[in-house]
């Protein structure tokens, strides 16, 4: 429980130093004085940095899709074996109810053939 609750204020934690970053991020590009990063980019660079992102993309997407179906056989595997669980749970529950209904009907015998 103690990582749960460390884990949950690292994520927040995180969330908010990301949402500071991106909240003051049109301040730091608004600075006036930076010409070097107001100048333009060459053209190859700015179609390399695309390309470049592009791929990142692509590949991104393609961890992810794998992630994915990853947690999905995860997910079937554990569905299937909480049923078996519960279908032998069920056997079981049903195999004492016949023991216990055994076990009275030997017992109404034996008391019938007492007091007969």
């Amino acid at each position: 429980m103690l990582t749960y609750i460390l884990e949950v204020v690292f994520f927040l934690s995180a969330g908010a130093v990301l949402y500071l970053l991106i909240s003051k991020l049109p301040l730091v590009e608004g600075m006036v004085g930076d010409e070097e990063f107001s100048r333009k980019k060459p053209l190859l660079q700015e179609k390399m940095t695309m390309l470049a992102d592009e791929k990142f993309i692509a590949g991104s997407l393609k961890v992810l899709r794998r992630v994915r179906l990853m947690i999905l056989k995860v997910d079937n595997l554990i569905a299937r074996r909480l049923d078996t669980m519960k279908a032998k749970v069920e056997e079981q529950q049903k195999s004492e109810e016949k023991e216990h209904i055994l076990k009275e009907a030997t017992e109404e015998e034996q008391k019938d053939k007492g007091n007969g």
